[in-house]
């Protein structure tokens, strides 16, 4: 892939990524399900309209219901086909408020696509949480009679099959609302035990656990509607939106095909006294980001939940910074196990060492298992490149164009990257989200750029030399 975030500076409540391209297409599909009935629910064209691919083939609209202030949030998951983020686009998708049940993106008639005796499907979606919906159960995804996607709880959302007599099912925990997430159901009735037949995957990670026991092994259809974002039943609307959705009958996805359908769109931040300010023009002469360096819980921040692309073996980053704070420890870019001390990989800025060094910091179960630093003495206030390289064997630094050493300080240097981080699932600029938000940045980001392969010094010379002193920060770098 080489490059995989190309950094924007776009608006407090998110960083959006300029290498961001839709994974989640009707060919992907296709090529994966063959010739079988699926719908799609594509909210991103070219006329900013909804289309719902029909069941047979590609191309024409299926049959749809939309109620009245539910269409064109302008907050949905995909912008313009072929763009990249830019100021004030933020894509197409449904909103539904919870409260009352109405016919968001319902398609009746589903008949190709009925569940009934079925022992296979998949249903992919992209969707962003903010509550637990109507009467606390808000319906994402709803057949009567046959299954129900909907939140049960706080952060929690379960999915249950019908088997003639009762719903049965699993459940996931860690839905933060707020936040975008990649959330897959696959159930196959011809494996054994209930949380191997209905499996839910978030952020491309399988996070099932049992909700109802008894999964059948078939699954009982006699419904031929199909709700999308409310329910049958009266105050169930889900509370949120949904950027994108596919239903697909008799296919159960593999982990490595449902991964294949991850994108790190962005870093947003929804609450606002997490956001940092933008200022223009910015020490590189582009704008850039302004965080705080505020203690928890109002530390300056973005996040992101898809972070399956960058959990490779090898790779490189280069940060463009400006350091406000010169006496404390700080996250400049991380990923780290969610709302826990876990796994992490992080870099960091050390203003508590002499000559404020940074560091990579790698962590196992809590359990600090490699950390080195940099020469001392080399950030200024305003304008700094850095880049860590790994290779799979060796971590090397840049200042500028300029290799530097790295000095471990507790274990050996291997190489150590994002991939060894095994159960870390966010990642994040400005702060580490632990029980607390611990170490915030308190300084200016320009642009961050993450490659999963290992720059030469070549190109990380030519990026220096391209101007990142002045009018922006590189104005050339690979497969920008």
């Amino acid at each position: 892939m080489g490059l995989i975030l190309d950094s924007i500076v776009h608006s407090p409540s998110m960083m959006g990524n300029a290498r961001f391209s839709q994974k989640a297409t009707y060919d992907y599909l296709r090529n994966i399900v063959g010739s079988d009935a699926f719908l799609m629910w594509a909210f991103q064209q070219n006329n900013g309209g909804l289309t719902v691919d029909d069941e047979a083939g590609h191309g024409a609209s299926g049959a749809i219901t939309l109620s009245s202030d539910t269409m064109w949030s302008g907050q949905g998951w995909y912008q313009s086909f072929g763009r990249p983020l830019q100021g004030g686009m933020k894509g197409y998708g449904l909103a539904n408020t919870g409260g009352a049940s109405a016919l968001v993106g319902t398609v009746p008639d589903n008949s190709l696509t009925n569940l009934n005796g079925k022992s296979k499907f998949t249903i992919v979606l992209k969707v962003l949480m903010s509550s637990t919906g109507g009467g606390g159960f808000g319906q994402l995804v709803n057949k009567l009679g046959a299954l129900q996607l909907y939140a049960t709880g706080a952060n929690q959302f379960d999915a249950l099959i019908w088997d003639g007599a009762a719903y049965r099912g699993t459940r996931t925990l860690g839905v933060v609302y707020g936040y975008w997430h990649d959330l897959t159901i696959v159930y196959d009735g011809t494996l054994v035990g209930d949380t191997n037949r209905l499996k839910i995957y978030l952020n491309g990670s399988n996070t099932t656990i049992l909700s109802v026991a008894g999964v059948p092994a078939t699954i009982s259809d006699s419904s031929n509607i199909l709700n999308m974002m409310n329910s049958f039943a009266a105050n169930r609307a889900w509370d949120g939106r949904l950027g994108f959705a596919a239903y697909i009958p008799d296919v159960a996805f593999t982990q490595s095909q449902i991964q294949g359908l991850i994108e790190l769109r962005s870093l947003d931040q929804p609450t606002a006294a997490n956001q940092p300010t933008i200022q223009v023009p910015g020490a590189f002469g582009a704008a850039q980001y302004d965080f705080d360096g505020a203690a928890d819980p109002n530390s300056d921040y973005l996040a992101a939940f898809q972070i399956q692309t960058i959990k490779s073996n090898t790779g490189t980053i280069v940060i463009f910074f400006g350091e406000d704070d010169f006496t404390t420890d700080q996250n400049l870019i991380g990923i780290c196990t969610n709302g826990v001390s876990d796994d992490e990989f992080l870099i960091e800025f050390l203003g508590t060492i002499a000559g404020d060094p940074i560091r990579i910091l790698a962590v196992d179960a809590a359990v600090t298992t490699y950390q080195n630093r940099t020469p001392t003495n080399i950030i200024n206030p305003s304008i700094n490149m850095i880049t860590f390289i790994s290779d799979g064997s060796t971590n090397t630094f840049y200042y500028g164009g300029i290799q530097g050493t790295l000095t471990p300080t507790f274990g050996v240097n291997t190489g150590q990257w994002f991939s060894g981080a095994t159960n870390a699932n966010i990642i994040t600029i400005g702060a580490i989200r632990r029980a607390t938000l611990t170490r915030p940045f308190n300084g200016k980001q320009s642009k961050i750029l993450i490659y999963d392969r290992p720059l030469t010094q070549i190109e990380i010379q030519k990026i220096y030399a391209s101007g990142p002193h002045a009018g922006g920060p590189a104005k050339w770098y690979p497969e920008s």
